[in-house]
């Protein structure tokens, strides 16, 4: 018995000497930002940020490999700007960075919404001394972000209509991964935030099964479809909220935005930093049209709805944009047209742009500048 409980402990020695072993040698070659998650912290005016120097992060907690003293572009925006489904060089900050042979600082991070943008703006963005400055502005939930911002921090009272009576919000959380699941939830977070090694084998194709059953056993309403030569999933649902514009939230969002955007507009004109707005659009829209041809307008009211509002929205910071003499980029045709090829660019169960789809968004900003 003895010698089994000591033959089983060199064993178990062995097993994490190995693991550890080869932790090092991944982070080798494997650069922890594009695989740890970072700690996320309490901000007074951000209402989140993600701590300085955390899973790979830069020592003022954005997703960069370095701090440089200087960038041509700083990129302001939300998940979809820092990247959330692919590695930091795919990113589309770090691919225009690529593109065009010139430092494009990605100052973005989940759950953030144009307030974010201009606080960001104001205290981080001189520091690089930047030609132009990007903002991705995502129709998805940055409106609903705004709104939440706003009515849940008092830094942000001013910004509230005075009309509106007894409104408050709760602050968003960020976005930086896309583990959703319950199974061992505590153990795996744990692990993503430590070992780089287990967010390589979560992020195979194995890992891509178990988060495709997790999420088809969590949501309630999906739709699972082959689109082009594309298979995805949609819940109906699921984007109406963040953009029915019969809900306070997304028009008080609309207003603050306009707002908070114009003050984004006056800051850098007295900077003399370009500013440009790029527009993306959610995934729903994006395949809007393969969507309603495949299931012979058989769509879901709801998923019909999200697009007459999306579209609604979009069409109003259009003029809003044009009337304010404000340069914006419309990435939604290229995606589409991707999308309408057969490209895979989203992961079948997230929101966001796989490397490929922001591949699509940086070759379309550099196309235009």
């Amino acid at each position: 018995m003895r010698n089994i409980l000591k033959n089983g402990t060199l064993f178990l020695a062995a097993i994490i000497v190995s693991l550890l072993v080869s932790e090092v040698v991944v982070r080798y070659f494997f650069h922890p930002v594009d695989h740890l998650l970072p700690r996320l912290e309490a901000d007074s005016v951000l209402g989140h940020r993600i701590a300085s120097n955390t899973g790979g992060h830069d020592s003022l907690g954005f997703r960069n490999y370095t701090l440089p003293s200087k960038a041509e572009i700083v990129a302001i925006g939300d998940s979809h700007t820092y990247g959330v489904s692919a590695t930091f060089q795919n990113s589309w900050p770090a691919q225009l960075s690529n593109m065009r042979s010139s430092i494009v600082y990605n100052m973005a991070l989940g759950g953030y919404g144009p307030p974010h943008y201009l606080h960001l703006l104001k205290t981080k963005t001189l520091d690089f001394a930047p030609k132009i400055v990007i903002v991705g502005l995502y129709f998805g939930n940055d409106l609903v972000d705004a709104y939440n911002l706003v009515y849940s921090n008092e830094y942000w009272q001013k910004y509230r209509n005075p009309e509106i009576i007894g409104a408050n919000a709760k602050n968003t959380t960020a976005t930086t991964t896309q583990i959703k699941g319950k199974f061992l939830n505590e153990t795996r977070n744990w692990l993503a935030h430590r070992s780089v090694l287990y967010r390589l084998i979560t992020q195979s194709a194995m890992g891509n099964v178990v988060r495709i059953i997790e999420f088809k056993s969590e949501a309630s309403e999906v739709i699972d479809i082959k689109l082009a030569t594309v298979r995805q999933f949609f819940m109906p649902g699921y984007r109406l909220e963040s953009l029915d514009r019969n809900s306070l939230k997304v028009e008080e969002g609309i207003r603050i935005s306009k707002v908070v955007i114009h003050e984004i507009k006056q800051y850098c004109l007295s900077n003399q930093i370009e500013l440009i707005f790029v527009l993306i659009p959610t995934k729903e829209l994006v395949y809007s049209k393969l969507l309603k041809d495949s299931l012979n307008n058989k769509i879901p009211n709801v998923l019909l709805k999200s697009f007459e509002y999306e579209v609604s929205i979009r069409s109003e910071f259009f003029q809003y944009f044009k009337k304010s003499n404000i340069r914006y980029i419309d990435v939604l045709p290229a995606l589409r047209e991707a999308a309408t090829n057969g490209k895979d660019i989203y992961p079948i169960n997230d929101g966001h742009t796989n490397g490929q789809g922001y591949s699509v968004i940086a070759k379309k900003i550099n196309d235009s500048l």
